[in-house]
Formats: C-alpha cells, structure tokens, sequence
C-alpha cells in the first residue's frame, strides 16, 4: 500500500487532476490502496454536477481562468469529478484521499456502504484527538443535537477500476468566516443541517490538532483494511503521477467548459 504526503500548495486545478492521475496510472493493475494528504490552495471548488450561478460568486463566474500568474493571489474557482457540494479549499483546510481497488475490495462499489467503509477508517484516525460522528450520507461532525457541526465533508468517484474517495478537515476556524462570505447558503443540504448558516452550522477541530499524527493514524487504518504494510510511493511512479496530472489539468481541468458545466470538450 501507498502513501503520498504532499502538502504544497501547489496550482489548485493540479491538486484535483493528482486524484485523477493516480486512478489512471494504476488501474486495473495488482494496486491495492493509496493514501494522500495534501494541502489546497485558496479555490472554491464545485461538486461534479453543481450548479455554478447557485453555488459561487457572480465575479468568479465571470473570470473563470486558469491563469498561471494569479492563482497564488487570489480565491480561484474550479471543479472536481467526484460529487457533493460546493466547498473551500485554502490554509487551515487539509484535505486526504483514499483509493482502493475495486476488483480486490468490491464491498466500496456501492456508494451507501463505501462511506460507511471510509468515514469507519477516518472516524477512527481521529478517535485520539477528536470524538466524530458520521451524519448525513458523507459529513463528520462534532458534538450532538443542535449544537452538531461540521467539520469535514466526503465525496467520490470511480473510473479505472478504482474508488478514490476525498475529504476535507476544517482545522483553522478562522476559515469559517471566508467560507460564509465567499459561498451562498446551498441549494441542497442534509436534514441534520436544519436551515443553518455556514457560521451556525460548521466547526473546527481542537486547536492542539495534529495533521501529521491524524494522517499516521489513517495511513495505519488503511493499511490495516487491505493488509498489506504502508510504503512511501516511489520517485519514479510520483513523477509519472505528475505528468499524467499536468496534461488532465491543461485538457480538462482549467477548461471553463469543464469548470462552469462540468462538460469535456
């Protein structure tokens, strides 16, 4: 099993298509799982098939670029290809992906149990340092009835025979103000969120938060699930990720077809 500890804040459409390229280069091949931390830059990025009027901005949709020379100084937008909502990448929101194989571990193909599979291994990652619950079908919260918040959204997709499933952690509560003035309240929202605003409804983890023993503890679950012992990834397959991932981010990603209607030219 594979690791990947990457928390540059690399070009933000670079950071997506990485979780991309990696189901490219090992599907269908004897790849058991890999685990990824890594660190976004300032960018709202849109679930598959949301709505770019209804979730974001007007200024962001009317200047949706990939522009190399403003992406480090200002909050950019951009898409992924797995589903869920609207959210805010940036500093003092890490973010983690978990690939597995399909054709080893059918039981993540269907989506209810796989999140039931992937929440259970970051749930308990976090046990040493944070109480969490799952609520709704992808979000970990903290504390019970009114006072729930959340503090890390899930989301997934599937192609070359593998299961890449993200997530974020929102560490810095500092965030939660840019988050409430940069996103309008969603179209859709799970039950448990009753109507909340971002500031009423999302939370912080501890302040004394490791990201480092979080991303030991899940790297350890993991490689538990799929029994096999945890290795950094290799030079020459992370290179080969890289360029796999620079070439979907200039075909795919940084297209505004793609950003503002999820379509590929």
């Amino acid at each position: 099993m594979f690791v990947l500890r990457d928390s540059k804040a690399r070009n933000p459409w670079l950071n997506l298509a990485i979780d991309e390229a990696i189901c490219q280069y090992f599907g269908r091949s004897e790849f058991p799982g890999l685990v990824r931390l890594w660190l976004g830059a300032p960018a709202i990025c849109l679930g598959r098939t949301d709505d770019v009027h209804k979730n974001t901005p007007p200024e962001l949709t009317s200047d949706a670029t990939a522009r190399k020379l403003l992406w480090k100084n200002r909050v950019n937008l951009m898409r992924r290809a797995s589903g869920g909502g609207t959210v805010l990448h940036g500093p003092g929101n890490w973010n983690y992906s978990i690939f597995l194989s399909l054709e080893k571990f059918p039981q993540v193909y269907p989506v209810k149990q796989s999140y039931e599979v992937f929440l259970g291994m970051v749930t308990r990652a976090l046990k040493s340092q944070a109480t969490v619950q799952q609520a709704g079908q992808s979000d970990l919260v903290i504390g019970m009835g009114d006072a729930t918040k959340k503090i890390s959204g899930n989301s997934q997709f599937r192609k070359f025979g593998i299961c890449a499933h993200h997530g974020t952690l929102l560490a810095d509560p500092g965030l939660i103000d840019s988050i409430a003035r940069l996103l309008p309240h969603p179209p859709k929202e799970p039950d448990y969120r009753s109507r909340r605003t971002h500031s009423e409804f999302l939370g912080s983890l501890p302040v004394d938060f490791s990201i480092e023993r979080f991303f030991d503890s899940l790297t350890e679950q993991v490689a538990t699930f799929v029994d096999q012992p945890a290795r950094s990834l290799g030079k020459v397959d992370t290179k080969n990720i890289f360029q796999l991932a620079a070439k979907l981010t200039k075909k795919i990603y940084t297209k505004r077809s793609w950003i503002l209607e999820g379509r590929t030219e």
